[in-house]
């Protein structure tokens, strides 16, 4: 007949093994799905490279306005220069009309040239926020590599306590680790407590004589006299 107090002692540590291990390995996967360094500079990536394409697009469709300005400076020039136009007043409305085209123009063309100054500041940031973006990944690779490694470990670990607690959970009557169970859940995972020289390491309630010697004594279960644990005597 197996000591039930010492086998449930095992038992408890090979449970608490597993489940620290569980709770690292939610953080990792958290972790693995979950990169806000990366996020941040995907977003500020993305919005710089928008900023790129934005400013660009502004300048094609300012430089296709100025095109079709200067197609129709041209063609008012031609009827001013060409001689078919005879009339004075006439002649006066085209050389007004060309004026403003080509106050138009030269606007467009300033506009153009703040944009292409504004371009090159965007591309400059853009650039910087690729070279964040790329350490980002890098780091994040690596620490994925890491954090998949010891993933991996904690697994292992899992599996083999898992198996360890098999073995001597068949030790342990049913009814006792029914109350083992339901202790464990109102004592955060410690049901059970190691007596050193008459002392409760989880509580540091220092026992009676007597019920000190009925934890050395006995292979049923005794409880500390202050947290309510089931007391082990190694």
């Amino acid at each position: 007949m197996p000591n039930i107090p010492n086998a449930l002692y095992t038992l408890q540590t090979y449970e608490l093994a597993v489940d620290h291990a569980r709770t690292r390995l939610a953080a990792i996967e958290a972790a693995l799905t979950g990169d806000e360094d990366l996020k941040s500079a995907q977003a500020a990536h993305e919005i710089s490279e928008a900023a790129v394409q934005q400013c660009q697009t502004t300048i094609k469709n300012l430089e296709e306005d100025l095109k079709r300005l200067q197609l129709k400076i041209a063609e008012v020039d031609e009827l001013l220069y060409g001689g078919s136009i005879r009339n004075p007043k006439e002649l006066q409305e085209r050389q007004d009309e060309v004026n403003s085209l080509r106050n138009r123009a030269t606007d467009i063309e300033s506009h153009i040239q703040e944009l292409m100054a504004d371009l090159e500041n965007l591309r400059a940031t853009h650039r910087t926020h690729q070279e964040v973006l790329t350490a980002a990944i890098s780091q994040r690779d690596k620490n994925h590599a890491e954090l998949i490694i010891e993933q991996d470990q904690l697994n292992t670990q899992v599996k083999n306590n898992l198996r360890k607690r098999k073995t001597i959970l068949e030790e342990v009557p049913e009814t006792i680790y029914k109350q083992y169970q339901v202790l464990r859940k109102k004592k955060h995972g410690q049901a059970v407590a190691l007596m050193q020289n008459s002392q409760c390491n989880a509580c540091g309630i220092e026992q009676t004589w007597a019920h000190a010697q009925h934890v050395h004594e006995n292979d049923e279960l005794v409880y500390c006299e202050g947290c309510g644990r089931i007391l082990v005597s190694r």
